[in-house]
């Protein structure tokens, strides 16, 4: 009876099944319709919509789809938000509670997360920081005494390149932040020349010994070599 009575109600009130599904998706991005005021916050955006489905490949980093993290808007924190990284146009999306995809003000984001596969990356809108010329979007890799910034970019390869459809291409870019000078690094030699002599040899035998190969597509090897720089230089 109570299911019939149930079903009649949503019959002639079939809004009620929608408020209740909006408020559903809406805390599983942090967030409650009762919250105006960090609503407004956080979706005060523009709706994407998708211009390169011509194009093969994805235009954001790690995953097209929405994964977990953060967000700081104004000084306010959203967590558990639905969100992905465009690195086509270094732009931050997330997921509305009624499916639209909100392309955030970017001017006003400071930094957010990603929650990948159990690993948490860190970006931080560096143009609000005035770290050297650098602007927009940094993953920071590093945030000890020598910090590492990586810019992820993607390119697309024209059809006179991929001789099929235009392609993405990702494009990584690192940038070392010593002794307050801001330093790009992507290339072995760069990055060795962030050091003085004497402790060149021991870093180089530590690349060797280690089977590291420093390469900007593998950010992670800028890393390996300045953690054993900063444990040897305590």
């Amino acid at each position: 009876m109570i299911q019939l009575i149930f079903s009649l109600i949503i019959y002639f009130n079939p809004s009620l099944l929608l408020v209740q599904h909006s408020d559903k998706l809406s805390e599983s991005n942090g967030i409650s319709n009762s919250d105006s005021i960090e609503y407004q916050i956080l979706f005060n955006g523009r709706i994407w919509r998708n211009s390169f489905t011509s194009v093969e490949g994805s235009q954001f980093l790690l995953t097209s789809d929405f994964i977990d993290g953060t967000i700081v808007i104004d000084r306010h924190t959203f967590s558990n938000i639905k969100i992905r990284y465009d690195i086509l146009d270094d732009e931050v999306q997330i997921l509305k509670y009624d499916g639209n995809i909100i392309q955030v003000n970017k001017d006003r984001v400071s930094s957010f997360t990603l929650n990948y596969n159990n690993n948490l990356l860190n970006f931080r809108n560096l143009e609000m920081e005035s770290v050297g010329s650098l602007k927009g979007f940094w993953h920071v890799l590093s945030d000890s005494k020598i910090k590492i910034f990586v810019k992820y970019r993607n390119e697309i390869l024209p059809t006179s390149y991929t001789n099929g459809l235009p392609k993405f291409k990702q494009v990584n870019n690192i940038y070392i932040l010593k002794d307050n000078n801001v330093t790009r690094a992507n290339k072995r030699k760069e990055l060795m020349d962030l050091f003085t002599k004497e402790y060149k040899v021991k870093i180089n035998k530590f690349i060797r010994n280690n089977d590291i190969v420093v390469s900007k597509t593998d950010p992670e090897s800028f890393k390996r070599v300045i953690d054993y720089y900063e444990t040897i230089t305590r």
